[in-house]
């Protein structure tokens, strides 16, 4: 019913179909018989077929081919009509196709002949291949595909997209199943084989380990100099389109180190050249044709509409890499400079050898490395939370019961609570005494504005750093002051070498009217 409710959008429909589904006495086709497939897509009105064969299955070509021809003559005369001035976008798919070139490629190769003698009438826009078990190198599945490619132009079955660019018919597109990380190479090849295109979903989410995506395939045509996708698909979109297509048919985010289109995909990681995530080297010749020119220079986060690629903070980024990924999430400022970034990068490999690992590429993860550098937080780091986007539903609800129970603990008239206070209604369950320098050490970290108290926005800093890093381990509220505890002031609490090295220069750090000042080196 909904189908049918959306008839401007059931003529650019496709469905599956299986050539047979039942067989007479002899064990051959049954005469005369639409599948089931082939009776819904009638029912609700989809006009476009993608007839599944498998070729090594035990029928001769011949058979194959009255089977096939009856089905298209059945489906031009009784499914629904593709919008005027079109044709019915049918298509053949070879199922088994790396199975059946390895057993019986003279088989195949007839089916495909008589396919391409069919009326045009009747006959289907295009063959798919499908490799469904990503097994195969990228050369034989080419060799194949080419094979295919060369029967359907000897037989007067040429590709018209290749022509002109606009008409359908004569298609050969390639479908490739990923599982031993082949798949986008094939495709590559096949492309360069002869193939018209690719047919697959714009992610990677498919049956099993999934397949080779639109959303790759474009992006790698595209940095090898193919310029017609460039004009034919708005590239800017692509990544998002992906992300949103594999969170509604997973219900999950996109895999942080999915490529081209996960979050990691466009980052840069190290401030040198020469590997992936690295500056790029404008005089580098990548593919050596003697001419330095776009191609050499492609940018994947230019090619998916990103002008400057995110960066991401690691023990190995250069303290430049640190001042740019500042200056992105907060803006310029006199005080984001390569000295204090150096001075991160020491903290970061301090916190690492003492076991600690926190990020530090998120706004939040960034700003409590500053914080830890330098002592406090910078202004703009206190404010980043009133730009940032809208919260979730989630955050919200969980933001909302943690400033309930924090007004709780306050008394009247007061907006923050005092260090006592806050120990006696949070810290106690994981620190022995309020006295101990330990929880004292504690108590001034959480603290930002050193008014000797607590505030809701700067307990609130906590929660949300927790609800934005560790969301999946946070079910209520009692688990999210868990999680502010486990993973963000107890590591800290146990840090005492830390606390004792940044002593002296924690208490001579002033930011004032955007100037910092700093202690002097001994």
């Amino acid at each position: 019913a909904v189908l049918q409710e959306r008839e401007h959008l059931d003529r650019t429909f496709y469905s599956f179909s299986e050539v047979y589904e039942k067989l007479d006495d002899k064990r051959r086709f049954l005469k005369n018989h639409v599948p089931i497939g082939l009776k819904k897509m009638q029912m609700f009105g989809i006009p476009n077929p993608i007839i599944e064969v498998d070729c090594a299955a035990d029928f001769t070509a011949s058979e194959f081919l009255d089977q096939l021809t009856f089905l298209l003559q059945w489906s031009s005369e009784n499914m629904s009509a593709p919008p005027p001035g079109q044709k019915r976008m049918t298509f053949i798919n070879l199922r088994d196709f790396p199975v059946s070139m390895i057993e019986c490629p003279d088989k195949v190769l007839e089916l495909v002949q008589g396919i391409a003698m069919m009326p045009p009438s009747i006959r289907p826009v295009g063959m798919l291949q499908e490799e469904p078990i990503g097994e195969y190198f990228a050369e034989e599945v080419a060799a194949w595909n080419q094979e295919v490619r060369d029967t359907m132009d000897a037989n007067g079955w040429p590709s018209l997209f290749q022509q002109d660019g606009e008409t359908l018919d004569g298609l050969l597109l390639a479908h490739v199943h990923k599982q031993w990380g082949l798949a986008d190479a094939v495709v590559l090849d096949v492309l360069a084989a002869g193939a018209d295109g690719v047919w697959c979903s714009i992610c990677e989410e498919g049956a099993a380990m999934g397949h080779a995506s639109s959303c790759v395939t474009l992006a790698n045509l595209a940095r090898l100099g193919n310029k017609d996708v460039l004009k034919r698909y708005q590239t800017q979109k692509l990544a998002t389109a992906a992300r949103e297509v594999t969170k509604l048919t997973t219900n999950k985010n996109v895999p942080e180190r999915q490529i081209v289109y996960g979050p990691r995909a466009i980052e840069s990681v190290f401030g040198f050249s020469g590997i992936a995530g690295g500056a790029a080297d404008a005089s580098f010749d990548k593919d050596g044709d003697g001419v330095i020119d776009e191609v050499d220079h492609f940018s994947l986060a230019k090619f998916l509409g990103v002008e400057e690629p995110p960066i991401r903070i690691n023990s190995l980024s250069s303290p430049d890499l640190v001042v740019r990924r500042l200056k992105q999430c907060f803006g310029d400022c006199p005080e984001f400079t390569e000295d204090i970034a150096k001075l991160m990068l020491v903290k970061m490999i301090q916190q690492l050898e003492d076991n600690i690992e926190f990020e530090h590429t998120s706004p939040m993860g960034i700003s409590m490395l500053w914080k830890e550098a330098t002592g406090s937080f910078h202004p703009k780091m206190m404010n980043y939370e009133n730009d940032m986007e809208q919260l979730t539903h989630k955050t919200n609800i969980f933001l909302q019961q943690a400033e309930e129970c924090f007004c709780q603990n306050l008394e009247e008239g007061e907006d923050g609570i005092e260090y006592r206070q806050f120990y006696d209604a949070y810290l106690q369950p994981y620190f022995g005494c309020f006295t101990c320098p330990r929880t004292r050490f504690v108590l001034d970290y959480i603290e930002m504005d050193k008014d000797g108290k607590l505030s809701w926005n700067e307990w609130r800093f906590w929660c949300l750093w927790a609800l934005r890093t560790y969301p999946e381990e946070i079910s209520n509220l009692d688990d999210l002051h868990t999680v502010v505890f486990r993973y963000a002031i107890l590591p800290l609490s146990l840090h005492d070498k830390a606390h004792d090295i940044n002593a002296d220069y924690k208490k001579s750090i002033v930011v004032s009217n955007g100037e910092i000042s700093l202690p002097k080196t001994k």
